[in-house]
């Protein structure tokens, strides 16, 4: 970090560093959150936010194929102590990414109702990075 001495007479501003410029935007700080990501995923972080869709769907679509949606069994793997790690909407299975999006029976008429409703065809994966990829 370079610090500089503030002369008298000047005034002190604050700037991103990561834009032209000094104004912090959305973009910049994805472009600079990206480049201290681990280049293994990088083609399909590439794929994934080259697409024109909605953010909001993107931001999913992104969380699920980093693992970081708060399931059951991610929230265990955190270290945070759960009654039960069972879906809460079926009770069958230990709630996973792959089982909220693609095994649970309740879930998926949810999921496949939200696409009916949007006019979306959707092809039905039981892994979830493969259905994005």
């Amino acid at each position: 970090m370079n610090v500089g001495v503030l002369q008298r007479g000047s005034h002190d501003m604050v700037v991103w560093a990561n834009e032209e410029g000094g104004v912090f935007t959305v973009k910049s700080s994805y472009c600079a959150l990206y480049k201290s990501m681990p280049s293994e995923s990088s083609q399909e972080m590439d794929l994934l936010w080259d697409i024109k869709f909605i953010p909001n769907y993107l931001t999913l679509a992104w969380m699920i194929l980093k693992g970081k949606i708060l399931t059951r069994a991610n929230l265990r793997r955190r270290g945070i102590s759960l009654t039960s790690l069972l879906c809460p909407l079926c009770n069958q299975e230990e709630e996973s990414i792959n089982h909220l999006f693609g095994e649970c029976m309740i879930a998926f008429q949810v999921w496949s109702m939200t696409s009916n409703w949007v006019g979306l065809k959707t092809v039905h994966h039981y892994d979830m990075k493969q259905h994005l990829l």
